[in-house]
């Protein structure tokens, strides 16, 4: 990916996380440097707000972009800004077209190594009545800005950067070794502390805006029984001067410890808690959020000694930098979680199918086989005179429980590979009597429908190891398909080969084929290649989906090539026998 900056920009937003991040954030930022305010760095959101002007290019100067009596004010603020240090905060002034709607310019001034201001972050908004809805993520992403920006200045101090660099590497490393959201907060806590703070506690949004407080953590063990009782009994609340609700209304980072004991008196669980808040240790508290792909997961707040030194700059920019990949961490294991619900839920919908399935077909069994009986005993007169119009009506009954039947085998049949269940008899097989036992039954249907069939002449030395029954059952689907959607006087044919490994039987035709969209799904239970899911008067479509794994459960496996109207080229290959 290209990103719109000079040499400067780069080295200031080092990290790619923080670049990648800012590039696509929905806020417009822009980086100048020096008293001439040349933009050095401006991301996808400043391009688009100022591609009508025609400005605001990366080597340009900032003064291009604005117009009118206000633009002289604002470009004396900035210079002000570059030279004093001192902020510009949502000045309003017309954009260079006069057509846009009024922008609202803030700029912070970023200082060197000798503490003079040296750079400009400038942010542009319009006045869109979505401006409020971005306020909590322009807060975050302003920091983590602002953050890249000075831990570019600070790369000054090669022994401080170097320790850095390892840390997060380190962190880095340890976060991507695991998918459970539990030990990758763990590990947080564990590198950080005692580098952050004393102790740490962790929130997590859940729901709409539902904050849970998901651990606290302290390397004490003699405190672990005070942590034990805080997780249980204090719980965050929305008047909160830190921690997760802080984040949530998009408060500063930081606060100090007296601003952390008044909180707690005004609230019912910080008064019951505060002894053993005490008992932890209340010094300086520093909140950074915890946000990936845009979106706020919760936060994380570090707690240090009493009486200590506030946080500086740079733990607040180490903190940030954890929390970002802390929270990348958190999110893939929040997802794969997610993924292994919707698995473990498909499988218990599955299994709660395939047991009524089968419950059903065997208990329709019964009544079919009755069915068949009565009219046997009618059509041999046992009842008394049949007529041949009667006989007629009885044998289109036998053929329709023959159907039945036939359907209900097949949900059967599914529903024993579902589970497991099917048993297998493997012997070894020539493949001539495999063909010639398949072709035996379907030979009448064929020549019903007048089609030009090959039949092929396997040596006796191409042999398969399969279960002769499954693999006449497998031939037995794949002619009766190719029967059914070949046109009266099309070709069907079978081709048999014999490889070092594998022996293949391929049934091919020259009926309808299959379009592209259904290829992928043509194996899978209850879809028919014709109108998608299987229709009740050709069938359930389990043929194909049975037959494939009748193949893979003989070590084997069945695959499809077809074109739309120039048929389809079903392949069974199965493992070669041993010759001797």
């Amino acid at each position: 990916m290209t990103t719109k900056t000079d040499r400067s920009g780069r080295d200031l937003l080092s990290h790619n996380a923080f670049r990648e991040y800012m590039e696509h954030a929905p806020q417009a930022f822009a980086v100048t440097q020096g008293a001439v305010q040349k933009i050095v760095y401006a991301n996808t959101a400043f391009r688009s707000m100022t591609e009508k002007t025609g400005k605001g290019r990366v080597g340009a100067p900032v003064s291009d972009m604005f117009a009118g009596r206000d633009a002289a004010e604002l470009l004396e603020l900035l210079d002000c800004a570059i030279r004093q240090g001192i902020p510009v905060l949502d000045y309003s002034v017309k954009s260079l077209d006069r057509v846009t709607a009024p922008w609202h310019c803030t700029a912070w001034p970023v200082m060197d190594a000798s503490g003079l201001p040296d750079h400009l972050v400038i942010e542009l908004r319009d006045e869109s009545p979505l401006e409020h809805s971005f306020a909590m993520q322009r807060e975050v992403t302003e920091r983590m800005l602002l953050g890249a920006l000075r831990e570019g200045e600070a790369a000054d101090s090669a022994e401080a950067s170097s320790w850095r660099a390892r840390f997060l590497a380190e962190a880095s490393r340890e976060f991507a070794e695991t998918l459970d959201e539990e030990f990758v907060i763990q590990t947080m806590a564990r590198l950080a502390l005692p580098h952050l703070g004393e102790w740490c506690m962790v929130e997590i949004i859940e729901g709409q805006a539902f904050l849970r407080r998901l651990a606290i953590f302290h390397p004490d063990p003699s405190k672990q029984a005070l942590v034990r009782e805080l997780e249980i009994s204090w719980a965050p609340t929305a008047g909160d001067l830190f921690g997760g609700p802080a984040v949530l209304r998009g408060a500063a980072p930081t606060i100090s410890a007296e601003h952390v004991e008044a909180a707690l008196k005004d609230t019912e669980s910080g008064r019951e808690n505060a002894w053993a808040l005490a008992q932890l240790g209340l010094g300086s508290v520093l909140t950074v959020p915890l946000v990936a792909r845009a979106k706020l997961l919760g936060a994380v707040t570090f707690v240090g000694k009493k009486g200590a030194l506030d946080y500086s700059q740079a733990d607040v920019e180490l903190a940030q930098d954890l929390a970002l990949r802390c929270a990348m961490a958190i999110d893939g294991a929040q997802l794969y979680r997610e993924a292994v619900l919707r698995k473990v839920k498909a499988e218990v919908a599955n299994q709660a199918n395939t047991a009524f399935l089968g419950r059903v077909s065997h208990d329709l069994r019964a009544p079919l086989n009755g069915i068949r009986g009565y009219v046997d005993l009618i059509d041999e007169g046992i009842r008394g005179p049949v007529t041949e119009a009667q006989r007629r009506d009885l044998d289109r009954i036998r053929e329709n429980q023959k159907h039945l039947l036939r359907l209900i085998t097949e949900i059967l049949n599914f529903v024993r590979l579902g589970s497991d269940g099917m048993p297998y008899n493997i012997t070894d097989i020539t493949a001539q009597d495999a063909v010639d036992s398949a072709v035996a039954l379907i030979e009448p249907l064929i020549g019903e429908k007048n089609l030009t069939f090959s039949v092929p002449r396997c040596g006796p030395d191409v042999v398969f190891r399969a279960d002769p029954l499954q693999v006449r059952q497998i031939l037995l689907n794949l002619l009766s398909n190719a029967i059914k959607f070949t046109p009266p006087g099309g070709e069907l044919a079978i081709v048999c080969e014999a490889g070092p490994e594998l022996i293949t039987l391929r049934v091919e035709d020259s009926g309808i084929g299959i379009p592209d969209d259904k290829k992928a799904s043509v194996f899978e239970p209850f879809v028919q290649v014709k109108n998608g899911l299987a229709e009740s008067e050709v069938g359930f479509g389990l043929g194909l989906a049975i037959s494939r794994d009748l193949a893979r459960g003989m070590q084997g496996d069945l695959q499809v090539e077809s074109e739309l109207g120039l048929g389809s080229r079903f392949t069974l290959t199965l493992p070669r026998a041993k010759q001797t």
